[in-house]
């Protein structure tokens, strides 16, 4: 895993990296060079970050204030046809977002 320090390069031999989710928020600039094995280096491309707070709605429901005391069960009559798992669920893959490039 990466932890990103300002002014510091990050040098991997793949072409990935897992980061570090300990970003403060704030804005944060990233920029990407590629060298090869021959030592020719890509020209720079950057990205602009903005780490934002998250925010916490208020509780609204009911709060506990006492034990929770369950009864015996007792089973209901069965209103439908009973169904078990999909056998072959659809796959889904979630939506590639492209991020937005700063303006050179």
């Amino acid at each position: 895993m990466v932890s990103f320090v300002a002014g510091t390069a990050v040098k991997t031999d793949t072409p990935d990296v897992l980061v570090d989710a300990g970003l403060p928020v704030g804005r944060h600039r990233f920029q990407l060079v590629v060298m090869d094995n021959g030592g020719t280096r890509s020209q720079p491309d950057e990205i602009v970050v903005q780490i934002r707070r998250g925010v916490v709605p208020p509780v609204t429901g009911p709060v506990i204030t006492g034990p929770v005391v369950l009864g015996p069960f007792v089973p209901g009559p069965v209103t439908g046809p009973v169904t078990g798992p999909v056998a072959n669920p659809p796959i889904t893959r979630p939506q590639v977002v492209q991020p937005i490039r700063r303006k050179r």
